[in-house]
């Protein structure tokens, strides 16, 4: 049933079907009855048949084609590598498809797809000489049908369907792995760096909005070093005596009343004078100096005899 299926379509599809028998699926289908191979239904469906001439199935066709190209089993058969569809996901033409298809599906996009390269119904192997891919000058070819002005040597950034190793282009794997380890370190250094200063301003916050905290009390002193040269020299000199203050001479004070003469008794005797010299260590006092006359005796004079005379009234005597 599976080798009947475009003989069937040809019924209607006989140009098609024609295409088809020179393709590298059509020959392995009727040479070989190679059961790998996609027929009609693989692509188109079965009750389900889409227009082909869509912008939603050119958008899809990556997908469709990726079913069998992406299956190892398969793959490994031939030999073929099973990245195509990563690669080409990869690639500016396959991500900007992919954003297509998700996001606009019924929009139309200038970018190819697989069967603008390789053909719908009509692909060939890649070492065809004719049209196959592999071959330089029909690669350029296809590239020349988007972009007019590419010179012989614009294929050379095409790197087919494989992702790039140290054994076959070890210069794009040398700088890919360098931007590999570039972009995260450098985006996490600055992740890491926003996140410690993040903390260090919180931190700063939280002890501004604090009360100040008492300080804490001293630590034990320190035992005393031994003296150096020069300091045992400064203990040994002998420290000098306090000199003594000369106390403030005596104040000067008004002579004291006739009333208060009276009450105290000391007949206009001047104050006592202060104490200076041994006297003033010995705490001993000084009694009041009598007051002498303009011939130098004291107002009390010596010392008299008063007797009764016989008239009744004292009589004095000098000694």
């Amino acid at each position: 049933m599976h080798t009947r299926v475009p003989q069937i379509c040809a019924q209607c599809h006989s140009a098609i079907y024609q295409k088809y028998l020179t393709s590298v699926h059509g020959s392995a289908l009727t040479d070989e009855a190679n059961p790998d191979v996609p027929t009609c239904i693989d692509c188109h469906g079965v009750h389900n048949i889409e227009d082909p001439t869509t912008a939603a199935f050119r958008l899809k066709s990556p997908t469709i084609c990726a079913r069998c190209h992406t299956d190892p089993v398969r793959m490994a058969r031939y030999g073929l590598s099973t990245q195509v569809l990563e690669t080409y996901v990869a690639d500016f033409h396959g991500t900007t498809v992919t954003l297509f298809e998700k996001l606009s599906p019924d929009a139309e996009t200038n970018k190819p797809v697989c069967y603008d390269c390789h053909g719908v119904h009509d692909i060939q192997r890649i070492d065809d000489p004719q049209k196959g891919l592999q071959v330089r000058e029909n690669l350029l070819a296809r590239c020349q049908r988007c972009h007019p002005d590419a010179t012989a040597n614009f294929p050379d950034a095409w790197l087919s369907h494989y992702i790039p190793s140290a054994q076959d282009t070890p210069l794009v794997f040398s700088v890919r792995l360098f931007y590999r380890i570039l972009i995260p370190g450098l985006l996490g250094g600055m992740a890491i760096l926003v996140a410690l200063d993040w903390r260090w301003r919180r931190a700063r916050r939280r002890g501004a909005q604090q009360p100040s905290q008492p300080a804490p009390p001293a630590g034990p002193k320190a035992p005393p070093t031994e003296a150096g040269p020069a300091q045992s020299a400064e203990a040994a000199v002998p420290a000098a005596p306090p000199q003594s203050v000369p106390p403030p001479p005596p104040s000067q004070t008004s002579e004291p009343s006739a009333e208060t003469e009276r009450a105290t008794g000391t007949g206009g005797a001047p104050p006592s004078a202060p104490l200076r010299g041994p006297a003033a260590a010995s705490g001993s006092k000084i009694p009041p100096q009598v007051p002498r006359s303009a011939a130098g005796r004291s107002f009390a004079g010596p010392s008299k005899d008063v007797s009764p005379s016989p008239g009744g009234l004292p009589e004095t005597s000098d000694d």
